[in-house]
C-alpha cells in the first residue's frame, strides 16, 4: 500500500513539472533537489577504460528492454509496455556518460530517445582510480543503481527488473 501511495504522490508532483529535456536539465535537476530523485556516487580501484568498458557492455545487455505489465480497467486489464533505451558515450578523454531513457507517457514534450530516467557520469580520476555519479529517480530504480555500480566494480550481476523490483512484468531484451 506504501508503494502505491508513493507512486501516486510522485505521479501528482511530476504532472505539474516539466520532465527535463536534456541530460544536462537532469543532471542539475538531481542537484537542485527535484522532487523523488537522488545522486549517488562511488569510487572504484579500476582504470576508467575498464570501467567504462564493463557499464556500457552491461547497460547495453540489460538496458535496452521494453517492460510490459498490466493494471486493472473498467472492461479488463489494460496492457501498457514501456521501451527503455541505454546509450554510453566518450564526452573526454576521461570522462563518460551512460544514459537511460523510456518513452512510457507523461507530462510535457518527450525529449528524442524518451525521458530521461537516469544518467551515469564516469570519470578517470587517476591511472588506476575511476568515480561513478548516478543521477536518477529515487523511487522504483535502487536495483539498477546497485547493477551499475556493481558492473563497475567488475562484478557478474544479473540484469535488474525495474521498475520497483519488476514484480508482475515481463522484459524483452533488445540487442544495441
Amino acid at each position: 500500500m506504501k508503494r502505491i501511495v508513493i507512486l501516486i504522490m510522485a505521479g501528482l508532483v511530476t504532472g505539474c513539472v516539466t520532465p527535463p529535456q536534456t541530460v544536462e536539465e537532469l543532471r542539475e535537476g538531481v542537484r537542485g533537489g527535484a522532487a523523488f530523485t537522488k545522486m549517488e556516487q562511488q569510487g572504484f580501484n579500476r582504470s576508467f577504460a575498464e570501467t567504462f568498458e564493463a557499464v556500457k557492455k552491461n547497460a547495453d545487455k540489460c538496458l535496452n528492454v521494453t517492460v510490459t505489465g498490466s493494471t486493472p480497467g473498467n472492461y479488463g486489464p489494460i496492457i501498457e509496455s514501456v521501451r527503455y533505451r541505454s546509450h554510453s558515450k566518450m564526452t573526454g578523454k576521461k570522462t563518460a556518460e551512460m544514459v537511460l531513457q523510456q518513452d512510457a507517457r507523461a507530462t510535457g514534450k518527450m525529449p528524442e530517445g524518451g525521458y530521461f530516467v537516469m544518467l551515469t557520469d564516469i570519470e578517470g580520476a587517476s591511472s588506476n582510480k575511476t568515480n561513478i555519479k548516478i543521477y536518477g529517480s529515487s523511487v522504483g530504480y535502487d536495483n539498477v543503481f546497485k547493477s551499475i555500480f556493481a558492473w563497475a566494480q567488475g562484478q557478474k550481476q544479473d540484469c535488474p527488473k525495474f521498475p520497483l523490483g519488476g514484480s508482475g512484468k515481463s522484459f524483452t531484451y533488445h540487442g544495441n
